[in-house]
């Protein structure tokens, strides 16, 4: 979250030369008004300098005056009586107080604008040295992210070497059943001593109408009953390993004969269903019985297996 956070920081952020466009803006505009504020000052030096030369300027309080070639002599006092006072120098000091009043705004403008100016500065420093921070933070989080991402690919082959290696030796152990089927529905015998299982798998074979010898069967045996299967309906399998597996195959495929036929047609009092099913590891047992699960609730109609491998089929 933090990664996501700091890149999206890095990509919001104002790139380099927009801060370079506007430091150009700002550093122009205060230029100027440097300028401006430089031309106001020597105006106001100007102007000083002639009030300054004017306040030097004495008239004299005695005037004379020829009239007609008559010499008459009166005070200025005497010519401005009962006139309304009036100054040539008015509209100059006027001028004067407005031009030193616009120079003090200027100054306080200028002032006001060095002020910002400075902090505008700190700020595009300080937002400088954060996005520096947050281009190095982000490289930090991207280098970790390929440390990541190399990590993850180094557990998944990993993982799919024990995968391999896994299903390699559960198709090994799956392999050396490939001999053996299971025939189920045949009743356990009363007593130990009474169990012919030689005689019952030689009956199950007369019934698919094949001609299997002593020679071609290895080992026959009832699978033992393991707490898993207590409680659980009918009797215990019947494992046959043939010696050849064309011959398994082919007492495997004839199983169809079987359908319509139960353990009476054996000679057992009990009615049961007779199946043969080929011989699984406890892994594949388990997933057959999931797929028989799936069989029932997606309705396919036929579920098998071959050499271990589970097939479904939905309509024949």
């Amino acid at each position: 979250m933090s990664s996501s956070r700091n890149s999206k920081d890095v990509e919001d952020s104002p790139d380099e030369g927009v801060f370079e466009e506007l430091h150009k803006h700002i550093n122009d505009v205060h230029d100027l008004l440097k300028r401006e504020t430089n031309k106001l000052r020597k105006e106001k030096e100007a102007f000083d300098e002639v009030a300054k030369k004017l306040e030097h300027v004495h008239f004299s309080k005695m005037l004379k005056l020829n009239v007609g070639g008559h010499m008459f002599a009166t005070s200025l006092e005497t010519m401005t009586k009962d006139q309304v006072p009036s100054t040539n120098y008015d509209p100059l000091n006027s001028t004067i107080s407005e031009l030193k009043k616009s120079i003090k705004e200027a100054m306080s403008f200028l002032e006001f604008v060095n002020e910002k100016y400075d902090e505008l500065l700190e700020v595009m420093k300080s937002s400088k040295e954060e996005r520096k921070a947050l281009k190095d933070d982000n490289k930090i989080l991207h280098d970790e992210n390929k440390i990541l991402k190399a990590t993850i690919r180094s557990i998944e082959s990993s993982l799919e070497s024990i995968t391999r290696a896994n299903k390699d030796h559960y198709d090994l152990e799956q392999y050396t059943c490939r001999e053996c089927v299971e025939i189920q529905g045949i009743a356990v015998a009363a007593t130990p001593s009474e169990e012919q299982t030689n005689n019952a798998v030689t009956d199950v074979d007369k019934l698919l109408g094949m001609d299997i010898t002593q020679n071609d069967i290895s080992v026959i045996h009832r699978m033992p009953q393991s707490r898993k299967r207590k409680g659980k309906p009918g009797p215990p399998a019947i494992i046959v390993k043939f010696t050849r597996r064309d011959v398994k195959d082919n007492f495997y495929h004839a199983r169809k004969q079987l359908k319509d036929l139960t353990t009476r047609d054996l000679g057992y009092s009990e009615k049961n269903k007779i199946y043969i099913a080929e011989s699984l590891t406890e892994r594949n047992r388990m997933l057959f019985k999931d797929c028989l699960k799936v069989k029932k609730d997606m309705e396919f109609k036929f579920i098998w297996t071959l050499n271990g491998k589970i097939f479904m089929e939905k309509s024949s």
